[in-house]
């Protein structure tokens, strides 16, 4: 306890809201967006992260990212509050389309109607894989490691392959190890699910280490018909660069904030009814690809936030002050 308060008190000194000695928290508000701004990053989940940090400081670091008025004030959002207020709402709709594409318990029992679902729900849920906590990416690695069969697994490993780098290592390594051990599989195996392994491979070999692309290697140098299929397919599929749209960052920003402000409305309204509707099961396949294409303007939407955030003008030192 008496450590907690020291480290209260020492923070309390870092962030200086009172009188005395300047410290962080004295620059001006404007100052302080700018520090706000250069905490985000491509990973929303990281961005919530330091932008609470920051919140954390001390008062004025809360006043900068102030998104409401106090009594008396005019009504003025720092840009840097404005992307805070619309990364929590993001973030609401990410969490409420990924309830409602995959089960709170996983696939215990799946039975035979869902297994020709269980890709598509993890499909799905590939764009708003980056706004899900740690806990649920794991969670997630464990739902499709634990499918009954083989042939589940490939296919579902397949349909996330695009977002791999959404995943840390020790999870990203889980999936690309089994995906590796359906390709290398001795005996007769079942040819589509082979072909559904080498297809994650070869899409996703961006994302694999040097390990790991020497296992895939020394497999094709083993074996004639790895190599053939491996060959065969790498000719007609291309790795993916990048999960999701990080790529097209910065690329353009959306006109008016007021038009961003609706999509990021009618993102939570959408995400809002498509959650309404998870009792529904087995979810049927226009379902599972509406929560895809909202979680496609979910990233859209973060995207273009950050863009407008990082070209938004530093505020003059001393204003709001």
């Amino acid at each position: 306890m008496d450590r907690d308060r020291q480290q209260a008190r020492e923070q309390d000194t870092l962030g200086h809201d009172g009188g005395g000695a300047t410290g962080f928290t004295d620059l001006p508000s404007g100052a302080l967006s700018e520090v706000a701004k250069r905490l985000t990053t491509d990973d929303p989940v990281e961005t919530a992260k330091n932008l609470g940090n920051f919140k954390r400081v001390g008062r004025s670091a809360r006043a900068a990212l102030k998104t409401s008025p106090s009594a008396g004030e005019a009504v003025e959002t720092s840009p840097a509050g404005a992307f805070d207020a619309r990364l929590e709402r993001l973030g609401t709709s990410a969490e409420a389309l990924y309830r409602a594409a995959i089960p709170d318990n996983g696939f215990p029992e799946a039975n035979l109607e869902d297994h020709r679902l269980l890709a598509e729900r993890f499909r799905a849920i590939g764009p708003i894989l980056q706004f899900q906590s740690a806990a649920r990416k794991t969670a997630t690695v464990d739902h499709i490691l634990n499918l009954p069969e083989t042939d589940l697994q490939a296919d579902a490993i397949n349909s996330m392959a695009k977002h791999l780098s959404d995943l840390d290592h020790v999870n990203r390594t889980r999936l690309v190890e089994r995906a590796i051990e359906i390709f290398k599989q001795d005996g007769p195996a079942n040819l589509e699910t082979r072909i559904t392994a080498t297809l994650t491979l070869v899409s996703g070999h961006n994302h694999l280490n040097y390990g790991q692309k020497a296992q895939v290697l020394d497999a094709i140098i083993g074996r004639h018909d790895l190599a053939e299929l491996y060959t065969g397919i790498s000719e007609h599929v291309a790795p993916w660069e990048n999960a999701t749209s990080r790529s097209t960052f910065g690329h353009a920003v959306e006109s008016q904030s007021s038009h961003l402000d609706k999509s990021i409305e009618a993102i939570s309204d959408s995400a809002t009814k498509l959650e309404a509707d998870r009792a529904i099961s087995p979810p049927p396949p226009r379902h599972l690809d509406a929560i895809h294409q909202v979680g496609k303007s979910i990233n859209k939407a973060y995207n273009s936030a950050r863009a407008e955030l990082m070209a938004s003008d530093r505020e003059r030192d001393g204003h709001g002050r």
